[in-house]
């Protein structure tokens, strides 16, 4: 009986190799007997002697009964490895997408946690200064929003300071310019110191060529008082008739005492027939004064009032003191305040 002996089966590293890989892919397990030969003596390429073919049967059946033990059938008989080749392998298998797809979430699941820890360590620092500045930036906002409303109130205290300066202002110019146009006005009322103004007189054609001679026919007849032209400067009608035809004279004499001594002499023409008067030639803005004075009077505020070289007295009662008149103000102090426009 011709038996043929069975030819052993490859057992090259190599094909140990893959078998390693393929259980690491799969996630079956890998027995230790699988690996109980890998020895780090063996240099990188080193070889081994095919065993004898009647112990290498042998040999897979002792192997096989221990596989089938273990469950585990595709075991290779005995695998010797370098370390290069184990670290080679272990390279080559974890490029293998089979490997890393269910590699990577095994690892994801127990790096994450740490990852996130060192994260969160890493970050609280930064967290921190971040809050710190987020607060100083409030505070800083808070100052911010104090400033503007000191700056507003401090405006607002500016208007309210540049209006107060301006009305000051305003009324120290009109009371420079008041001065001002007084002592203009007291200028022009100094230039009409020599003058007099004869009311009512009545002229015919000639004595209108002549009011000089006019003037001292009612100085000597009227007032008792001996003159001459050379006393006159100048003479002359003011202003148109009256409805009675009379009309105003305006005359300038030579001196201040030759006019002072005629005016004085002005009661003597007190229930004259022809109602003739005199005054002295004041300036418009007295005009205006003794205007609101004789108002004043006609409504009985006024005693009396009268002027003297120019200036203004007034009385409010007979017994009362006399007060000098500068400005139209002083008249309403006469005029209770109900009655004031």
């Amino acid at each position: 009986m011709n038996c043929k002996r069975k030819e052993p089966e490859s057992n090259s590293p190599h094909d140990d190799s893959r078998i390693i890989r393929r259980r690491f892919l799969t996630g079956s397990p890998v027995s230790q007997s699988a690996l109980v030969h890998i020895t780090m003596s063996n240099p990188i390429g080193s070889t081994h002697e095919s065993p004898d073919p009647t112990q290498t049967t042998s040999n897979q059946t002792t192997e096989s009964a221990k596989s089938t033990q273990e469950h585990d059938v595709e075991h290779p008989q005995s695998v010797q490895f370098s370390m290069t080749d184990l670290a080679q392998m272990m390279i080559e298998t974890m490029y293998q997408p089979e490997y890393l797809s269910r590699f990577a979430p095994l690892l994801a699941q127990h790096l994450n946690p740490s990852i996130f820890q060192s994260i969160h360590d890493a970050i609280a620092p930064l967290q921190a200064k971040v809050d710190s500045q987020s607060d100083t930036i409030e505070l800083l906002k808070e100052e911010v929003n104090s400033f503007k409303s000191s700056r507003s109130d401090l405006e607002s205290r500016v208007t309210s300071l540049e209006q107060k300066v301006w009305c000051l202002e305003e009324a120290d110019l009109d009371r420079r310019l008041q001065m001002q146009e007084v002592g203009l006005e007291e200028l022009e009322q100094y230039g009409r110191r020599n003058s007099l103004r004869f009311h009512n007189v009545t002229l015919s054609e000639n004595d209108k060529k002549d009011t000089d001679e006019v003037i001292v026919d009612m100085c000597e007849n009227k007032l008792q008082i001996d003159i001459s032209k050379e006393d006159i400067c100048r003479s002359h009608p003011v202003g148109r008739p009256n409805r009675a035809g009379k009309v105003q004279l305006i005359c300038r004499f030579r001196n201040w005492k030759i006019k002072n001594g005629i005016y004085s002499k002005k009661r003597c023409l007190k229930g004259d027939p022809d109602n003739l008067f005199i005054t002295e030639d004041l300036t418009g803005y007295r005009q205006g004064i003794i205007s609101a004075l004789m108002d004043a009077k006609r409504l009985g505020h006024v005693h009396s009032f009268w002027t003297s070289d120019g200036r203004i007295f007034a009385k409010a009662t007979e017994r009362t003191s006399k007060d000098l008149i500068k400005f139209p103000e002083d008249v309403d102090r006469y005029i209770p305040e109900e009655m004031q426009s």
